[in-house]
């Protein structure tokens, strides 16, 4: 058989088990284990997949749980200065041969021709090689101009709203505007342009939300056809840190929360509603092939740097934007990968990276190693950073294994007793 296959192929098939030129089992085993392995970890070997780049902190927007210590928008001191040419040469260095770009913020709707530039700049550089992502608020104005070109460039946004629209004018207030009378309106300027199939929506659960229940999500994103959305607790990174005392929640809490929505989502399926969160289908997904998973906190080792990188709007490049969220309420100089300075770039701590990477294993990571979820797992050696000031953690102080053990226990429980079937996995799932 062997003469009549690849290396490639051979490989593929003793990293799976079915192949082995050992004469014994336990050797054969081990060395399906030590391929398989091989495997995993060779995936992080190639350049980032993820570019982002914030234009400006500038927002016009006043999150109670902003992340990012967003700025004012009289500031003149929070925008990336650089000529967009020069932000292409610099990706072109970094990025994967396809690769997504996201532009991120503060928000980036205050920058248009920036954003048309830039991307004008990748395709003569990567031609169509790369998506482009906008996550936004939708509190600019957007020009027919800029409408017709994010239509004619396949243009995502990925748009935040808080799921209930007395929770978003609330907690996400503007003092240009009611938030979501601006984001209602918004949607219909994008659904003029065509361009409602290319929106997706963030939702972060504050206490309000948990209050008045999951079954308030589901019907006022029904009310506006929002059929799915990506929901995530509130993140312990800039305003965040001190507003979380106000608009926070308990880890049983935010549990009872995720098991009631899960049951609502279950009952909406079997009422034959189309209806689905994209935060728990990640969870889902990772479950069911765990190979396929590229969510950058939840690799292993971390993503940090090698499937993810991002450009601020000073100039600095980081690994993950948890990284540079923290970097904006700490100025440790330690956090950024390098700076751009004209079309170079200029390395920083590289050595202090590569140990936040190394320290990033789960196989190999204090309580993950001998955790049942660690297959379906990362380590977020930032959030621990930042949350414990060591890139390892003490696990079970650790809100992010808090999290991920919780919503696993949850759905594994609904799997193994049948509330959740192959048909609705399959039906959520799909993309």
């Amino acid at each position: 058989m062997s003469s009549s296959l690849k290396g490639g192929q051979l490989n593929e098939l003793a990293a799976k088990g079915f192949y082995s030129e050992s004469d014994t089992e336990a050797l054969s085993f081990s060395k399906a284990a030590e391929l398989n392995l091989t495997a995993k970890f060779s995936k992080g070997l190639f350049r980032p997949s993820l570019i982002m780049v914030v234009p400006t902190l500038r927002c016009d927007h006043d999150c109670a749980y902003c992340q990012v210590s967003r700025a004012p928008l009289s500031s003149v001191d929070h925008e990336l200065e650089m000529k967009p040419a020069q932000i292409a040469q610099a990706i072109d260095k970094i990025a994967a041969p396809a690769f997504k770009l996201e532009i991120q913020g503060g928000e980036p709707l205050l920058r248009p021709r920036f954003i048309i530039d830039l991307v004008k700049e990748l395709r003569v550089l990567r031609g169509h090689g790369f998506d482009v992502v906008i996550a936004s608020a939708l509190g600019p104005d957007m020009s027919d101009d800029f409408l017709e070109w994010m239509h004619t460039e396949n243009v995502s946004l990925s748009v935040s709203f808080d799921g209930i629209p007395s929770v978003h004018s609330k907690i996400r207030k503007s003092r240009l505007f009611d938030s979501f009378e601006r984001f209602k309106q918004q949607l219909k300027r994008l659904s003029d342009a065509n361009l409602s199939k290319n929106v997706g929506f963030v939702s972060t659960i504050t206490r309000e939300i948990i209050e008045l229940g999951p079954r308030k999500i589901i019907s006022a994103c029904s009310d506006l056809g929002i059929r799915r959305i990506y929901s995530r607790p509130i993140a312990n990174y800039g305003f965040a840190t001190v507003t979380k005392k106000l608009i926070g929640y308990s880890r049983k809490e935010y549990s009872d929360f995720l098991e009631a929505y899960i049951d609502e989502i279950v009952k909406s399926f079997q009422r034959g509603e189309v209806f689905f969160d994209e935060g728990i289908g990640l969870y889902l997904s990772n479950l069911y092939s765990p190979e396929l998973n590229v969510h950058v906190d939840m690799q292993s080792p971390s993503g940090y740097a090698l499937s993810a990188c991002i450009v601020n709007y000073d100039g600095n490049i980081f690994g993950s934007d948890e990284a540079r969220m923290l970097f904006e309420s700490t100025k440790n100089p330690l956090l950024p990968l390098a700076r751009i300075s004209g079309s170079e770039l200029l390395e920083n701590n590289i050595e202090g990276h590569e140990g936040l990477i190394s320290s990033s294993f789960s196989e190999c990571s204090p309580l993950c190693d001998t955790c049942a979820y660690m297959p379906f797992c990362g380590s977020d050696p930032v959030h621990h950073l930042a949350s414990q000031g060591d890139f390892v953690g003490l696990k079970p102080n650790s809100g992010y294994c808090h999290h991920i053990t919780d919503i696993y226990d949850i759905l594994i429980k609904k799997i193994g007793n049948g509330e959740i079937t192959n048909k609705m996995v399959v039906s959520w799932l799909k993309r």
